[in-house]
Protein backbone atom coordinates (compact mmCIF):
# COMPACT_ATOMS: atom_id res chain seq x y z
CA UNK A 1 0.00 0.00 0.00
CA UNK A 2 1.12 3.48 -1.14
CA UNK A 3 -0.23 7.20 0.17
CA UNK A 4 0.64 10.30 -0.52
CA UNK A 5 -0.50 13.78 1.63
CA UNK A 6 -2.35 15.34 -1.03
CA UNK A 7 -3.98 18.86 1.51
CA UNK A 8 -2.17 19.80 5.05
CA UNK A 9 -3.08 22.28 7.29
CA UNK A 10 -0.55 23.53 9.85
CA UNK A 11 1.51 20.52 9.49
CA UNK A 12 -1.74 17.80 9.74
CA UNK A 13 -2.81 15.71 6.88
CA UNK A 14 -6.61 16.39 6.03
CA UNK A 15 -6.41 14.37 3.05
CA UNK A 16 -4.61 11.58 1.72
CA UNK A 17 -4.53 9.18 -1.45
CA UNK A 18 -4.30 5.53 -0.99
CA UNK A 19 -3.25 3.08 -3.58
CA UNK A 20 -3.85 -0.93 -2.42
CA UNK A 21 -3.08 -3.74 -4.17
CA UNK A 22 -6.27 -5.51 -4.85
CA UNK A 23 -7.32 -8.40 -7.42
CA UNK A 24 -10.78 -7.51 -7.16
CA UNK A 25 -12.45 -9.02 -10.71
CA UNK A 26 -14.21 -7.23 -12.69
CA UNK A 27 -17.21 -9.63 -12.64
CA UNK A 28 -17.75 -8.57 -9.09
CA UNK A 29 -18.36 -5.14 -9.56
CA UNK A 30 -20.15 -5.89 -12.43
CA UNK A 31 -22.83 -7.62 -10.32
CA UNK A 32 -22.65 -5.20 -7.87
CA UNK A 33 -23.80 -2.56 -10.10
CA UNK A 34 -26.59 -4.72 -11.55
CA UNK A 35 -28.13 -5.01 -8.40
CA UNK A 36 -27.66 -1.39 -6.90
CA UNK A 37 -29.17 -0.70 -10.55
CA UNK A 38 -31.90 -2.71 -9.78
CA UNK A 39 -33.05 -1.03 -6.75
CA UNK A 40 -36.47 0.61 -6.64
CA UNK A 41 -35.00 3.80 -5.56
CA UNK A 42 -33.28 3.94 -8.64
CA UNK A 43 -33.39 7.40 -10.16
CA UNK A 44 -33.63 7.54 -13.76
CA UNK A 45 -33.94 10.66 -16.12
CA UNK A 46 -33.60 10.34 -19.80
CA UNK A 47 -29.83 8.77 -20.60
CA UNK A 48 -28.69 9.01 -16.24
CA UNK A 49 -29.14 6.63 -13.98
CA UNK A 50 -28.48 6.79 -10.41
CA UNK A 51 -28.60 4.34 -7.07
CA UNK A 52 -27.49 3.78 -3.86
CA UNK A 53 -27.20 1.66 -0.67
CA UNK A 54 -26.59 3.33 2.66
CA UNK A 55 -24.82 1.86 5.36
CA UNK A 56 -27.87 3.52 7.96
CA UNK A 57 -30.47 1.23 5.84
CA UNK A 58 -28.77 -2.20 7.09
CA UNK A 59 -29.72 -4.59 4.61
CA UNK A 60 -28.51 -7.50 5.00
CA UNK A 61 -26.56 -9.75 2.67
CA UNK A 62 -29.69 -12.25 1.79
CA UNK A 63 -31.14 -9.09 -0.11
CA UNK A 64 -28.07 -7.57 -1.72
CA UNK A 65 -25.60 -10.44 -1.93
CA UNK A 66 -23.20 -9.19 -4.71
CA UNK A 67 -23.16 -5.91 -3.13
CA UNK A 68 -22.29 -7.00 0.31
CA UNK A 69 -19.40 -10.01 -1.33
CA UNK A 70 -17.65 -6.31 -3.09
CA UNK A 71 -17.70 -4.42 0.01
CA UNK A 72 -15.59 -7.69 2.21
CA UNK A 73 -13.14 -7.46 -0.10
CA UNK A 74 -12.85 -4.20 -0.27
CA UNK A 75 -12.96 -3.74 3.74
CA UNK A 76 -9.72 -6.16 3.64
CA UNK A 77 -7.95 -4.87 0.71
CA UNK A 78 -8.54 -1.19 1.73
CA UNK A 79 -9.80 -0.39 5.42
CA UNK A 80 -7.86 -2.76 7.14
CA UNK A 81 -5.01 -1.98 5.10
CA UNK A 82 -5.58 1.74 6.09
CA UNK A 83 -4.82 0.89 9.72
CA UNK A 84 -0.85 1.82 9.31
CA UNK A 85 -2.10 5.02 8.33
CA UNK A 86 -4.54 6.63 10.11
CA UNK A 87 -3.21 4.36 13.38
CA UNK A 88 -6.55 3.17 14.43
CA UNK A 89 -8.68 -0.11 14.90
CA UNK A 90 -9.89 -0.76 11.32
CA UNK A 91 -13.07 -3.13 13.02
CA UNK A 92 -14.27 1.20 14.38
CA UNK A 93 -14.74 1.45 10.14
CA UNK A 94 -18.60 1.10 8.76
CA UNK A 95 -19.86 1.57 5.66
CA UNK A 96 -21.36 4.60 5.03
CA UNK A 97 -22.51 4.23 1.19
CA UNK A 98 -22.51 2.68 -1.79
CA UNK A 99 -23.23 5.01 -4.87
CA UNK A 100 -23.74 4.53 -8.78
CA UNK A 101 -24.22 6.57 -11.51
CA UNK A 102 -24.34 6.75 -15.53
CA UNK A 103 -24.11 9.53 -17.56
CA UNK A 104 -24.26 13.09 -16.50
CA UNK A 105 -26.57 13.97 -13.99
CA UNK A 106 -29.05 16.77 -14.42
CA UNK A 107 -27.94 20.38 -13.13
CA UNK A 108 -29.39 21.53 -9.64
CA UNK A 109 -28.80 23.98 -7.32
CA UNK A 110 -29.51 21.94 -4.22
CA UNK A 111 -30.27 18.38 -3.09
CA UNK A 112 -27.89 15.42 -3.82
CA UNK A 113 -26.74 16.59 -7.53
CA UNK A 114 -25.22 20.07 -6.21
CA UNK A 115 -22.19 20.36 -7.14
CA UNK A 116 -21.15 23.21 -4.75
CA UNK A 117 -18.60 22.00 -1.54
CA UNK A 118 -20.04 20.85 1.70
CA UNK A 119 -19.07 19.65 5.02
CA UNK A 120 -20.11 15.65 6.40
CA UNK A 121 -22.56 15.61 8.86
CA UNK A 122 -23.20 13.18 11.47
CA UNK A 123 -25.41 12.97 14.48
CA UNK A 124 -22.08 11.60 16.43
CA UNK A 125 -20.07 14.41 15.60
CA UNK A 126 -18.94 16.25 19.31
CA UNK A 127 -16.24 19.04 20.10
CA UNK A 128 -14.16 16.23 19.96
CA UNK A 129 -14.78 13.94 17.49
CA UNK A 130 -14.42 14.30 13.65
CA UNK A 131 -15.49 12.18 10.90
CA UNK A 132 -12.77 10.35 8.89
CA UNK A 133 -13.87 8.84 5.18
CA UNK A 134 -12.29 6.45 2.83
CA UNK A 135 -13.53 6.93 -0.62
CA UNK A 136 -13.18 4.53 -2.93
CA UNK A 137 -13.44 4.64 -6.44
CA UNK A 138 -14.37 1.64 -8.03
CA UNK A 139 -14.99 3.07 -11.61
CA UNK A 140 -12.15 2.11 -14.25
CA UNK A 141 -12.55 6.01 -14.71
CA UNK A 142 -10.91 8.96 -12.83
CA UNK A 143 -13.07 11.21 -10.47
CA UNK A 144 -12.72 14.40 -9.73
CA UNK A 145 -12.70 15.26 -6.01
CA UNK A 146 -12.67 19.58 -5.86
CA UNK A 147 -12.16 21.00 -2.27
CA UNK A 148 -11.88 24.27 -0.43
CA UNK A 149 -8.26 25.41 0.69
CA UNK A 150 -9.64 25.85 4.28
CA UNK A 151 -11.42 24.04 7.38
CA UNK A 152 -14.10 23.58 9.95
CA UNK A 153 -11.99 25.62 12.21
CA UNK A 154 -10.91 28.41 10.02
CA UNK A 155 -15.05 28.87 8.91
CA UNK A 156 -16.06 28.87 12.41
CA UNK A 157 -13.46 31.58 13.74
CA UNK A 158 -15.01 33.42 10.45
CA UNK A 159 -18.30 33.21 11.59
CA UNK A 160 -19.16 30.81 8.77
CA UNK A 161 -22.19 28.27 9.82
CA UNK A 162 -21.00 25.01 8.99
CA UNK A 163 -23.45 22.64 10.75
CA UNK A 164 -22.85 19.22 12.20
CA UNK A 165 -24.79 17.01 13.73
CA UNK A 166 -27.09 18.02 10.42
CA UNK A 167 -26.49 18.89 6.52
CA UNK A 168 -26.62 22.64 6.62
CA UNK A 169 -25.87 24.65 2.89
CA UNK A 170 -22.14 26.03 3.23
CA UNK A 171 -21.79 29.33 2.35
CA UNK A 172 -18.60 29.77 1.91
CA UNK A 173 -15.91 33.23 1.91
CA UNK A 174 -15.75 34.49 -1.55
CA UNK A 175 -11.91 34.72 -0.92
CA UNK A 176 -11.70 30.79 -0.32
CA UNK A 177 -9.40 28.80 -2.89
CA UNK A 178 -10.13 25.29 -4.48
CA UNK A 179 -8.13 22.90 -5.86
CA UNK A 180 -8.99 19.58 -7.28
CA UNK A 181 -7.44 15.74 -6.94
CA UNK A 182 -7.88 13.05 -9.66
CA UNK A 183 -8.73 9.77 -7.51
CA UNK A 184 -7.27 7.16 -10.22
CA UNK A 185 -9.71 4.95 -11.68
CA UNK A 186 -9.80 0.54 -11.16
CA UNK A 187 -6.83 -1.35 -12.40
CA UNK A 188 -5.53 -5.08 -12.93
CA UNK A 189 -3.29 -4.35 -10.14
CA UNK A 190 -5.18 -2.29 -7.07
CA UNK A 191 -7.72 0.29 -6.03
CA UNK A 192 -7.47 3.65 -5.03
CA UNK A 193 -8.96 5.69 -2.36
CA UNK A 194 -9.19 8.91 -0.52
CA UNK A 195 -8.55 9.00 3.40
CA UNK A 196 -9.77 12.33 4.30
CA UNK A 197 -11.62 14.13 7.29
CA UNK A 198 -14.95 15.03 5.64
CA UNK A 199 -16.34 16.90 8.26
CA UNK A 200 -13.02 19.34 8.13
CA UNK A 201 -12.44 20.52 4.39
CA UNK A 202 -15.36 21.48 2.60
CA UNK A 203 -14.92 19.01 -0.57
CA UNK A 204 -17.83 17.85 -3.68
CA UNK A 205 -17.56 15.41 -6.22
CA UNK A 206 -17.49 16.56 -10.12
CA UNK A 207 -19.72 14.51 -12.29
CA UNK A 208 -18.97 13.55 -16.15
CA UNK A 209 -20.55 11.67 -18.20
CA UNK A 210 -18.50 8.67 -17.69
CA UNK A 211 -20.30 8.34 -14.03
CA UNK A 212 -19.22 7.15 -11.15
CA UNK A 213 -19.22 3.60 -8.79
CA UNK A 214 -18.17 5.20 -5.14
CA UNK A 215 -17.89 3.30 -2.00
CA UNK A 216 -17.29 5.11 1.18
CA UNK A 217 -16.27 3.53 4.44
CA UNK A 218 -16.32 5.85 7.83
CA UNK A 219 -15.64 6.29 11.23
CA UNK A 220 -15.36 9.00 14.37
CA UNK A 221 -12.90 9.76 16.56
CA UNK A 222 -10.35 12.25 17.93
CA UNK A 223 -8.67 14.32 15.13
CA UNK A 224 -5.50 14.73 17.27
CA UNK A 225 -5.28 10.27 16.35
CA UNK A 226 -5.02 11.04 12.69
CA UNK A 227 -2.86 13.66 12.93
CA UNK A 228 -0.14 12.12 14.95
CA UNK A 229 0.54 9.32 12.71
CA UNK A 230 1.18 11.06 9.59
CA UNK A 231 3.74 14.14 11.10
Amino acid sequence: MKYEVQYERAGTALIMLVSCPSSLPDHRVDAARSELLARPQCIRTGAFAASYLLGLEQASAVDFPHVHALLKSLYRDVVVASKSICDGAPEAFSLSFAKIATGSPPKKDRGIFYEGCHLDSHPGLTEDTELLRVLINLSHTHRVFQFARTDHFALKAQGVETGRTQFKELALPGNTTYSSISLPGRTPAGIHALLFWASIVPHVGINTDAGYFLVSFETLRPFQQFGKCVD
